[in-house]
């Protein structure tokens, strides 16, 4: 039982922590910050002259709430990297750390190439809905529907898929996420302590309410 509520935590986390959480964060980030950029920004439009007084400087604040748009898209930017650059790369490097891990087989490139293969289809439709739906909760989607029990090719997804380590994976993405980290260590800087908030506040908010649908499924189902 606590496998399946782990489980269902899992996967709901992603729904959850796309359209719930990373909104939640970025009101409390707003909230955070609203004080002080209304506040240089009201006494630079009054020293311009644009704006006749301090409640009209605080308006166009208002409308012009961008700030944390600004610094989200600055950390963790990068230079945009073709899929057919960052997919063979990532692949090899994964390859590379599972046969360190289970020795080689043709059964694990055979694995890789599914899992390339759908990351493209999850990045096409992405692409398709114009990132209206990311790329991730596609592929989410789509291996959650293709492993279950209903789907009729199940058995070959799970066995095909289950060939790769899981910590062998993890070890790439655990690579590439410290040193994004490295490079963001700057802007992070910027950001100062209100990071901290803003982080607690969307992983909180991810695990409570995934683990609410979890528990409700499972007191569903009994």
């Amino acid at each position: 039982m606590a496998a399946v509520s782990n489980l269902i935590t899992t996967l709901m986390g992603t729904y959850v922590g796309m359209f719930v959480a990373l909104p939640l964060a970025h009101k409390v980030y707003n909230f955070l910050t609203g004080a002080k950029r209304k506040a240089a920004v009201a006494a630079a439009a009054q020293e311009s002259g644009i704006l006749p007084d301090q409640q009209q400087a605080l308006a166009e604040v208002e409308e012009t709430n961008a700030q944390f748009a600004e610094d989200a898209s600055e950390v963790g930017a990068v230079e945009h990297v073709p899929l057919w650059v960052t997919l063979p790369v990532l692949s090899i490097m994964g390859i590379a750390t599972a046969v360190i891990s289970v020795g080689y087989s043709n059964q694990l490139v055979f694995s890789y190439l599914v899992m390339c293969a759908l990351v493209v289809l999850g990045a096409y439709l992405a692409k398709w809905t114009r990132n209206k739906i990311p790329s991730l909760i596609w592929l989410t989607t789509i291996v959650a529907a293709l492993c279950s029990p209903i789907s009729p090719v199940a058995d070959f997804f799970v066995q095909t898929l289950s060939a790769v380590p899981f910590l062998s994976i993890t070890t790439v993405v655990l690579t590439c996420a410290g040193l994004s980290l490295g490079k963001d260590i700057g802007l992070l800087k910027k950001i100062g302590w209100k990071i901290v908030p803003v982080g607690l506040v969307a992983i909180t908010a991810s695990f409570i309410l995934a683990t609410i649908i979890a528990e409700f499924a499972l007191g569903f189902w009994n």
